[in-house]
């Protein structure tokens, strides 16, 4: 089940309402081989609303972090864990559609020997995974 705030995120991509803002700033990496550029609007504007959501995270893990230890009790400890996976969980949902999007374009990134990043403007990048399981990886935090 989708959770509604994910639904409202693709309702706005889909529609053509949400800006992208937060573009990738990496440079490419030594070892790492651009295959083009990332042309799919709508993948920029999931991507950059993972990283808005990756922001707010960064802004609320403290209060989250005091919260679950002021709890007084495990069910309020609990409800932060579950605030907590919840957050993940849409981060997850929303970046496997990113990188199945990004896969249209350049399906060479399902290669399980390789690993697939996106750098600075849209540059689509491949490099040698590092152990099976990175390109499992790459997928979520690419």
């Amino acid at each position: 089940m989708i959770t509604k705030k994910v639904e409202h995120h693709l309702r706005r991509v889909f529609s053509g309402e949400y800006e992208c803002l937060n573009a990738p700033d990496e440079d490419v990496q030594l070892g790492e081989v651009v295959v083009g550029t990332l042309r799919n609007e709508q993948a920029k504007a999931l991507f950059s609303i993972v990283r808005d959501i990756g922001k707010n995270l960064d802004l609320n893990t403290k209060d989250l972090e005091r919260r679950f230890h002021a709890a007084t009790d495990k069910e309020e400890q609990r409800q932060v864990f579950r605030e907590i996976h919840q957050i993940k969980n849409q981060v997850g949902v929303i970046m496997g559609l990113f990188w199945e999007m990004v896969y249209e374009e350049y399906p060479q990134g399902r290669d399980r020997e390789l690993d697939v990043g996106i750098r600075r403007d849209w540059q689509v990048v491949v490099y040698k995974a590092t152990s099976p399981l990175s390109g499992i990886f790459g997928e979520l935090f690419g």
